[in-house]
């Protein structure tokens, strides 16, 4: 057989087939994972990546080669997963463009555009490391030119270059110094020749028929879909938190991807820039992800955010024999400190801040919000529950290593976060994957509550069912009380009425409101003046107490710009009370602070058991 040109057509079979071998062979690549940390998701990252590019030539049939690679390079920035996911988009959108005006292309031209695709790859990594994926690239795009010198039949150059970069692989054992460790070779750089070995068997005799009838890796829902825990392939890891990863566009202009570089670097690191002109992948190992977000926004539109908690992620990897893992979304008022120590993921809720979106407490903090609500009393805020893929993808991480998730939820009466985990948990359960969805009829500081207690069952060696089980067993004896610091924009979102909301202002009185048995908002109260929130929650508690017999077993205050007066107010009823765990102090979440706004003050509490019940 012999190949004298690619086109379109035979581009979009080699294309499918190299990402069939990726997809079979991810649950391998997971297992050899351990650069920079170990037992990884480097295989289910880049089956990701693939699996959107071959989304993005599935549909395609054009005989041109360079629009074919377009559509696939397109499909890949949008949907790479990781470090290893950004190489390989760098890597296709870098042969797009070298090749982009080619309807047929001959050997040496498809050997000097690898070339030069692949030394762009490398510029994209800001710290390369050999024995990674690179190295592979090199050695295989070497040996392509090598070849296309000697032969213009693609059949044999194929062959040999393919056998340059098995060797390559082989090679990562020795140059990678924590695959020497663990005698393996590199993930990333494996799942990359497992690719061309697909294309490779597609080559030797594959049908296409198979291939057209071959399931598409993902759904137009799978956007940032499968878990990161840290596979950077370009930098050691240096311990930071948060791997922040965002799709940037600008219609007008071209972005500049050494300035964008320039600007995050100091802020992480593992830094890879994929794309080029209008559109660019951003990945970046970060501390302060909002601080990430809002200087790429300089750049940009952002057209798609994702950030993951790889101390979390790590931490879970490691705990095999853990039997349940709590989750809950980004409006609990846990600390990151606490989150961290219990194991505690977070699906992210969607926040519209003056028409721009973000992700709730991973892109824009808290702080910023409130600031900004008080300069502009009528900013614009709107919340959305998370993305029904951002569901999957953290209860997905949280269920991976055989644990089951229970995902404690808002009120099922005030919001949709619980029915969008309820659909979740429906669709893992046909992939195996078990997740009990509790509607806490709460709000976000008792959801914290509930979280902490849940999440030190679970790392004690409680079941998904006995976790379940205690979570309802506490709501019943969780109560919330909040105090409203401005009553307009609880008239701007509907949760109270404008001649209420008038009434009550003009007469200087703010609503006490609580979180009823059902789970909706009440009223508990009114207090005069908005400086006197803080008291009349003390009173409301106190009463609450004394019925309930004068004990408490946990305490948590949240507010909105109120920082050193929550802080006071928590330490005061810690010294009064003196509950069994420390008092939690947190900003309520952007997404909640919008309905509320500056000088919001809450207080929720568990009641200790009545004498002869249960806890």
């Amino acid at each position: 057989m012999q190949i004298a040109y690619v086109d379109g057509r035979r581009l979009r079979r080699s294309l499918i087939a190299g990402a069939a071998l990726v997809r079979e062979s991810a649950a391998y690549l997971d297992s050899i994972n351990v650069f920079p940390v170990t037992d990884g998701d480097t295989g289910s990252n880049m089956a990701a990546t693939v699996g959107t590019m071959e989304r993005g030539v599935r549909s395609s049939f054009l005989k041109h080669a360079g629009a074919t690679l377009r559509a696939a390079a397109d499909a890949a920035l949008s949907g790479s997963r990781g470090n290893s996911g950004a190489i390989v988009a760098q890597f296709i959108h870098g042969l797009a463009d070298e090749i982009r005006h080619e309807a047929r292309v001959g050997v040496r031209t498809f050997a000097r555009a690898v070339e030069a695709a692949v030394e762009r790859t490398r510029k994209a990594v800001s710290n390369p490391r050999e024995g990674t994926i690179l190295t592979v690239l090199r050695d295989w795009s070497s040996s392509l030119r090598e070849q296309a010198e000697r032969s213009d039949d693609f059949f044999p150059v194929w062959k040999k270059a393919l056998e340059a970069a098995r060797r390559s692989l082989e090679r990562t054992r020795e140059l990678l110094p924590e695959a020497r460790k663990a005698g393996v070779v590199d993930a990333g750089a494996s799942g990359f020749v497992r690719y061309l070995e697909g294309v490779d068997a597609f080559l030797e005799g594959g049908k296409l028929r198979d291939l057209e009838t071959t399931p598409s890796a993902l759904s137009d829902d799978d956007l940032f879909s499968e878990p990161v825990p840290g596979d950077g392939l370009g930098e050691e890891s240096t311990g930071l938190r948060f791997c922040v990863e965002a799709l940037l566009e600008d219609a007008c202009n071209a972005l500049d991807a050494d300035a964008i570089r320039a600007a995050i670097t100091p802020l992480g690191d593992s830094v890879v820039i994929a794309g080029g002109a209008g559109r660019a992948r951003v990945h970046v190992h970060s501390d302060d992800p909002p601080a990430i977000f809002s200087t790429l926004a300089a750049f940009g539109r952002l057209a798609a955010q994702k950030v993951d908690d790889m101390a979390v992620q790590r931490r879970l990897s490691a705990s095999a024999d853990r039997a349940c893992v709590v989750v809950v979304d980004s409006t609990a008022d846990l600390p990151d400190a606490l989150r961290e120590e219990l194991l505690i993921p977070r699906i992210p809720v969607r926040l519209e801040v003056d028409g721009t979106e973000y992700l709730d407490r991973d892109a824009i903090r808290a702080a910023d919000v409130a600031e900004r609500m008080r300069a502009d009393p009528s900013l614009p805020t709107k919340s959305s529950m998370p993305a029904h893929a951002d569901y999957v993808r953290v209860l997905s991480q949280a269920t991976s290593r055989g644990a089951e998730a229970v995902y404690l939820a808002l009120s099922g009466a005030v919001s949709g976060t619980c029915a969008g985990g309820v659909r979740a948990a429906a669709e893992l359960a046909g992939k195996g994957r078990a997740v009990r969805v509790v509607d806490t009829r709460s709000g976000a500081i008792g959801v914290a509550l509930l979280a902490r207690r849940c999440a030190e069952a679970a790392t004690s060696g409680a079941s998904a069912d006995q976790v379940a089980d205690l979570a309802e067993a506490l709501r019943s004896r969780l109560e919330i009380r909040f105090a409203v610091g401005r009553l307009d924009r609880l008239v701007r979102s509907g949760r109270l009425s404008r001649v209420v909301g008038l009434a009550l202002t003009g007469l200087g009185v703010r609503p006490l409101l609580r979180i009823d048995e059902a789970g909706r908002i009440a009223k508990a109260g009114l207090f005069l003046g908005p400086k006197r929130g803080r008291a009349a929650l003390e009173r409301e508690l106190g009463r609450a107490l004394s019925k309930a017999g004068g004990a408490v077993e946990d305490i948590a205050v949240t507010h909105v710009g109120m920082r050193e007066e929550a802080e006071r107010f928590a330490e005061a009823l810690g010294a009064r009370y003196r509950p069994a765990r420390p008092v939690l102090v947190v900003d309520l979440s952007p997404a909640i602070s919008g309905h509320v706004g500056p000088g919001t003050l809450a207080v929720a509490w568990i009641a200790a058991p009545a004498a002869g019940a249960r806890s």
